[in-house]
């Protein structure tokens, strides 16, 4: 390469960190007032979820997050179980044949005697009527979407 190819491409690369460094404007140091302060017994607190969980069996909770009718003679249901950190609940029954997805944390399930663990993005089928036993492994709740199909 020759001298002169190499200062042109010197100075572009300079003239280009140049202007990426170049900053578009001042930073405007006003001062502004503190908020006001609050009023005792004003609080302003949110309000309930539209749909919060309720609790359903010892360390189970569920909330109905849809349900619709499905095809002719079918309800469909879709419902949210979540059962606190290092906990078990025993004899889930679900009122109908059932699709779960394990939406975070991480669980041991007990189906028909035989044990499987449980991780996040898992899935499985459970038949109705059938109960299992489900218990949270991890530091954080266990959340588990329940997609039901059952008949009217």
């Amino acid at each position: 390469m020759s001298f002169s190819r190499l200062a042109t491409l010197g100075l572009y690369l300079l003239l280009l960190a140049l202007a990426a460094c170049k900053q578009p404007g001042t930073i405007s140091l006003e001062k502004t007032r503190p908020l006001p302060e609050s009023v005792p017994g004003t609080g302003n607190f949110s309000s309930e979820p539209a749909k919060p969980y309720s609790q359903s069996s010892p360390n189970l909770f569920a909330r109905v997050v849809f349900e619709a009718d499905g095809p002719p003679g079918y309800r469909v249901e879709v419902r949210d179980l979540m059962i606190p950190p290092k906990k078990k609940a025993a004899d889930v029954k679900l009122p109908g044949a059932a699709f779960l997805e394990v939406r975070y944390g991480a669980a041991l399930l007990t189906l028909d005697g035989r044990q499987q663990q449980l991780a996040m993005g898992n899935t499985l089928a459970i038949s109705q009527g059938q109960a299992f036993t489900v218990e949270s492994t991890s530091n954080e709740s266990l959340t588990i979407r329940a997609q039901i199909v059952r008949a009217q």
